[in-house]
């Protein structure tokens, strides 16, 4: 297990900038299924209209698992025809990579079809 992320500094940033409509549409384009709770807190700064934002995403029913990733980011720009499978490790986020997602999804076919009968699972 890792020891969590540690903050050594942060940039405030203008808050006219933090527009949470729009995070929430990015984040329901992008994900699937859709997050539930998902906030954005604005956090006032050291300056008068400078701070941080707070992207907050609370803890998610397992029923809604896997959560998919649509596009993938390459020179700035998001790759639509990309879908990335994110799973969690103690404090960090790692990518399945294609094998495993490939593994996963013949087991799913094998369940759906029923060529595993309960003698094999």
């Amino acid at each position: 297990m890792g020891d969590g992320d540690v903050i050594s500094g942060r940039k405030e940033f203008d808050l006219k900038r933090v527009q949470a409509p729009a995070y929430r549409k990015h984040v329901a384009q992008l994900i699937y299924p859709q997050i539930d709770g998902f906030e954005v807190t604005r956090i006032d700064g050291t300056r008068k209209g400078y701070g941080l934002a707070v992207l907050m995403i609370p803890p998610q029913p397992k029923s809604k698992r896997p959560f998919l990733v649509r596009g993938a980011l390459r020179a700035e720009k998001v790759m639509g025809s990309h879908l990335l499978w994110p799973v969690r490790q103690a404090d960090e986020t790692v990518l399945l990579d294609i094998a495993a997602v490939h593994d996963r999804l013949r087991l799913g076919d094998q369940v759906i079809s029923g060529a595993l009968g309960p003698q094999s699972r």
